[in-house]
């Protein structure tokens, strides 16, 4: 039997980092398995190194999944259907690895951009998921009822290393401070 308990998609972003705070606080480092996914856009390749070092500062393992040739390339700022297809993905390698759970770090902030992280999409998601594993897996998602700053928040209380974090959807190698990302993130630090 795995030891892995928990399969949690790391983008590299903060929600995602501390989320990996919290399970690797809650369980341990060996029972947490980290799915960066990995498409082409703008911002990614950044987001991918934040991935493997948030995955390396907490020594949990980490699988990146390249999906690029799923989404096309004038989709990739608003990927639409984007946690569905991710939560799939992961609640296949949580059977297949005997993992009791999976995990999203999805918060009330993203509502109004994406519809797959309203609670009554991942109330429906959750039933599907442990309908279609024999209910061997279910989906956890702790910050579905806080905003960005409480996750932040909570962070700092689990001393989350944001500056290896990245947020930010446009292109360089220094956060643009103006698109939606960006802004949002220093909203949740103030």
């Amino acid at each position: 039997m795995s030891e892995i308990k928990t399969i949690v998609a790391l983008s590299g972003g903060l929600d995602s980092a501390v989320l990996l705070a919290d399970l690797v606080k809650s369980s341990s480092t060996n029972s947490v398995m980290c799915v960066h996914f990995h498409y082409n856009s703008d911002h990614n390749w950044k987001q991918s190194s934040s991935a493997f070092q948030l995955a390396e500062e907490y020594k949990a393992q980490l699988l990146s999944i390249d999906c690029g040739q799923m989404v096309p390339d004038d989709q990739l700022k608003k990927f639409s259907c984007r946690n569905l297809i991710f939560a799939s993905v992961l609640a296949a390698y949580a059977e297949k690895m005997e993992a009791k759970q999976i995990a999203l770090g999805i918060h009330q902030g993203e509502r109004a951009a994406r519809p797959d992280c309203k609670p009554e999409f991942n109330v429906y998601l959750d039933s599907a998921i442990r309908e279609a594993t024999r209910g061997k897996v279910k989906l956890y998602t702790p910050f579905m009822d806080w905003d960005k700053s409480q996750v932040v928040q909570y962070g700092f209380e689990l001393k989350v290393p944001f500056e290896l974090t990245w947020n930010c959807t446009e292109t360089g190698l220094r956060p643009c401070g103006r698109c939606l990302a960006c802004v949002s993130r220093r909203e949740a630090f103030v």
